[in-house]
């Protein structure tokens, strides 16, 4: 019976130097594979260095890890139980990746609600902390730092960016200084029916509101923009628009806005600006209803004027109705006194 230190060269080539108890593998060994072991889901491994138990690779911590060998440069250090790497770990993967977390019999484990985590450091320089459902996949909690500066903590579902709702802290947030808070699905900002997501972008501007993968996207008019207004008489205050998004922008919608100066309208845009059929309320109660081209009055249209000035030519309750080319009354039209 094998007891103690010893050396096996087995028939196949394959060559055991270490410890031995009670004829099997026990103790402290390394194991060199002539005929390389298969190991799903990873590729054959070679060599081996560390703790056995019942002829099975076991280092359990707080013992010495064990060290295991794959073809292609891959390698795993860390612990092992009942021959299968379990505990806290280290693998190496061909393609540059590294994982370095929780092992539960052979896969990355670092469950939803469990206090361990992992970190995959990628290849391509994106890194992520936090946990792995029992199919290798980012599920639960967890942080992606991207290599391009991007950054998202929240929910995550089957390795992709999945969640209902944010939860306190949960962001992502853009190289250029965007912060979105809200829904996920399928790795994409999107917004279910009773859900909203908000976006504060680093100039100052915040849109809550609908979103469709990654898009603002609204066509029922309900999502709320509100500019900010970075210099002017007017500097530090927000222009605010309702109404509805497509694609992103304010194309082929219709919407209010509401301006800082107390100006109002409402009707058609176009290319994020005010096109097509719109009425406009000044904060003098002069009113405009009628055609718009490229964010001015152009096209037919009537205006009233409520309110003038002393030098103004037109008096309180004139009215002009005619035809408008880019912000002033044209050629054509009634002025009715």
């Amino acid at each position: 019976m094998r007891e103690g230190q010893g050396t096996m060269t087995y028939k196949n080539g394959d060559v055991y130097v270490g410890e031995w108890a009670a004829n099997k593998r026990s103790g402290d060994g390394a194991m060199t594979y002539k005929v390389e072991k298969r190991q799903e889901p990873f590729v054959a491994y070679n060599r081996y260095i560390g703790g056995w138990k019942d002829d099975k690779f076991d280092c359990t911590q707080p013992a010495a890890m064990g060290r295991l060998m794959f073809e292609s440069q891959q390698c795993y250090e860390g612990y092992f139980g009942d021959g299968l790497r379990t505990g806290d770990g280290t693998q190496h993967y061909a393609n540059g990746n590294k994982y370095t977390g929780s092992w539960d019999k052979d896969t990355r484990s670092a469950m939803a609600g469990d206090t361990a985590s992992g970190c995959m450091k990628y290849a391509n320089g994106d890194v992520y902390q936090g946990n792995w459902n029992d199919k290798e996949q980012k599920d639960g909690q967890g942080t992606m730092a991207y290599a391009n500066g991007d950054n998202y903590v929240g929910k995550w579902a089957n390795d992709v960016r999945s969640q209902a709702a944010a939860a306190d802290g949960d962001n992502f947030t853009r190289s250029n200084g965007d912060v979105y808070v809200g829904p996920w699905k399928d790795d994409f900002m999107a917004t279910e029916a009773a859900s909203t997501g908000i976006m504060t972008y680093k100039c100052g501007d915040v849109y809550t509101g609908k979103w469709v993968k990654n898009m603002r996207h609204d066509p029922e008019g309900t999502s709320v923009l509100e500019i900010i207004h970075l210099s002017g008489p007017d500097k530090g205050k927000c222009d605010k628009f309702t109404g509805t998004f497509n694609n992103d922008e304010r194309v082929d919608c219709h919407g209010v806005m509401e301006y800082a100066n107390l100006d109002k309208y409402e009707g058609q845009w176009k290319r994020n600006q005010r096109e097509g059929q719109g009425t406009q309320t000044h904060a003098d109660t002069n009113l405009y209803t009628g055609q718009w081209l490229r964010d001015a009055m152009h096209g037919q249209g009537t205006y009233n004027f409520n309110k003038v000035t002393l030098t103004a030519p037109e008096g309180e309750g004139d009215e002009y109705i005619g035809e408008f080319r880019y912000g002033r009354r044209g050629k054509s039209g009634i002025m009715q006194y």
